[in-house]
């Protein structure tokens, strides 16, 4: 009698599952921690599991695999003065976020002041919308919308309508982050397929695409389309959607893993679940990495733990081990399961 209570008392301390109940809450403190040193910030521990099981990544453009940081490479205007122009690329730029905005008054302010504009209004994916003093309604839209309202032949990346008369046409062009074409060529080497999906014209996306030799392109396509897009690429990958800006945030959401910058809008940031706090592509790398890394420490402990419960659960039953001896064991194999947390910490990237 005495021996059975002795094997059942050793079984059921054997049986507790203290180190199964640590497995995963150990590895994924040690790797949020270990992506936040690295300037990743992760919302919840799932997402690093997510992360480790990425095998697509998209990209927005403007401001994610360029600068953001635009140059007016040319400007063509009729009908009215170049300052008029200006004043009003300026006026309705100025009720912007869009990099390209940002970019344009910067340059803008060196020449010329704003003028008053009334009833300004961003047009969600389109372009930006006002009505100055004299009952002129302005607006300034990419190319792609351009076309729903003229059917003139247009070339330019930017379009300013007054009315539906097209009064000036802007080009300009972006650079591609210094570590674009090092983060791509890591990804595809690590079997990661990319892809870029922006609302850009066709011309600037596929020198983009060829400079940073992408698999796939998508050009010219509204917030709306974006999310279409990402809904089918959903059904047959693990998708990773990264981008800045309010056109993006849909996608962001929709996306298994949505990543944005800390110096993205606040509405692409809500909607994502990674935030990489610097403006750097190679912080992409990092948090796959971490991920992967994560994933496989989880992994592994829950493999010792229950491994050890497999084999040391009938060991107790039979009565080769006593409840203190049980016990020590047991406290053993916790300590094995956080101390391989642990050494997530140190261990290096590739």
């Amino acid at each position: 009698m005495q021996s059975a209570i002795m094997r059942a008392v050793a079984t059921l301390v054997i049986s507790c599952p203290c180190a199964m109940g640590l497995a995963a809450p150990t590895a994924i403190m040690v790797g949020i921690g270990k992506l936040a040193k690295e300037g990743v910030l992760i919302k919840g521990g799932a997402t690093l599991e997510k992360l480790a099981k990425t095998n697509l990544v998209v990209f927005d453009k403007t401001g994610t695999l360029t600068t953001g940081e635009f140059v007016l490479k040319k400007l063509n205007y009729y009908k009215e003065s170049e300052e008029k122009i200006k004043q009003v690329i300026l006026s309705l730029e100025q009720k912007s976020n869009h990099p390209i905005a940002e970019s344009l008054v910067k340059a803008l302010n060196k020449e010329v002041g704003p003028i008053y504009l009334q009833d300004v209004i961003e047009i969600k994916g389109k372009g930006v919308k006002g009505t100055d003093t004299e009952g002129n309604t302005y607006q300034l839209v990419s190319n792609n919308h351009a076309k729903t309202i003229t059917t003139r032949e247009l070339t330019s990346d930017l379009v300013l309508f007054n009315g539906t008369s097209v009064v000036a046409e802007l080009w300009i062009k972006d650079q591609a982050k210094e570590d674009a074409e090092e983060t791509i060529a890591w990804l595809k080497a690590n079997g990661y397929k990319t892809m870029l999906l922006s609302g850009d014209n066709r011309k600037n996306c596929d020198e983009i695409a060829r400079e940073l030799y992408l698999n796939d392109y998508y050009y010219e396509k509204s917030p709306e389309e974006k999310l279409i897009i990402i809904e089918k690429l959903i059904k047959d990958y693990n998708v990773i959607m990264i981008g800045d800006g309010i056109n993006d945030a849909p996608s962001l959401a929709l996306a298994h893993v949505g990543i944005s910058f800390g110096s993205a809008t606040d509405i692409a940031i809500s909607s994502s679940e990674v935030i990489l706090v610097n403006k750097n592509l190679s912080a992409l790398k990092t948090a796959l990495i971490i991920g992967k890394q994560t994933y496989r420490t989880i992994i592994q402990n829950f493999f010792w733990a229950l491994g050890y419960n497999l084999i040391a659960i009938p060991i107790a039953a039979l009565g080769y081990l006593k409840p203190i001896v049980a016990a020590i064991s047991m406290a053993f194999s916790d300590i094995i399961v956080i101390g391989n947390s642990i050494l997530l910490r140190f261990k290096k990237g590739n």
